[in-house]
């Protein structure tokens, strides 16, 4: 009952409830510069980790928050999947989410306390740095749901001949029609003043916002 006041972002959208109870149980138990530095690294989890990945009573997609707000995690889920706040699956999905949190925040405290060895992490090889061709542009977009996105644009003489995505982390499927559709209402239009894709609106917004950011660069 203690923090059941939490859902919905405290009511208005906030911070993610499961944070809050989370952030609670975190300070009962350590000083408060250590409850802060856990704090921290519970939210820096919180905004890259897929949710939900654990889904005892659904199968989802998942999507990244990029944020510890409840209007952004939801939203970008119910965007994903055009659930309504009420729908039992996105109810099933925050249940979920709720769960992974306690189990990151047991991890957090065990490590802290020496109970846990915190985990190895292994050092990703450098990524080779892409290089564009002769008239060819990198531009980068940002969506709220998958984050950047990473496109390659040819030109040839003034007009967009060719819109290539190098890279991205948008959910397989719900985003499939942005990536084929924007690119080609692009070149068609020879302008990024295209509409967004319904049931795709920010892997569209990020994707024009790629070719514009590489456009740009065109002397």
């Amino acid at each position: 009952k203690m923090f059941a006041n939490g859902a919905a972002g405290y009511g208005v959208a906030s911070l993610c409830g499961s944070l809050g109870g989370a952030c609670a149980v975190i300070g009962l138990f350590c000083e408060a510069e250590d409850a802060r530095a856990l704090r921290d690294q519970l939210y820096e989890w919180y905004k890259v980790e897929p949710f939900p990945t654990y889904q005892p009573e659904i199968e989802s997609v998942t999507t990244v928050a990029n944020s510890v707000l409840c209007a952004d995690s939801v939203g970008a889920y119910m965007e994903a999947t055009g659930y309504a706040m009420s729908d039992p699956g996105r109810l099933a999905r925050c249940a979920g989410l709720s769960a992974e949190v306690a189990v990151k925040t047991i991890e957090l405290l065990n490590i802290h306390f020496g109970f846990e060895a915190a985990p190895v992490v292994e050092e990703a090889p450098a990524e080779e740095e892409e290089t564009a061709g002769e008239n060819e542009y990198i531009g980068v977009g940002t969506s709220e749901i998958g984050g950047e996105i990473k496109v390659n644009v040819t030109m040839d003489c003034d007009k967009i001949a060719k819109i290539e995505v190098l890279s991205h982390n948008e959910t397989a499927g719900i985003s499939d029609a942005a990536f084929e559709q924007i690119p080609e209402a692009i070149i068609a239009a020879q302008s990024t003043s295209v509409d967004a894709v319904s049931g795709a609106t920010k892997t569209s917004e990020a994707l024009i916002a790629a070719v514009n950011d590489a456009l740009s660069q065109i002397k």
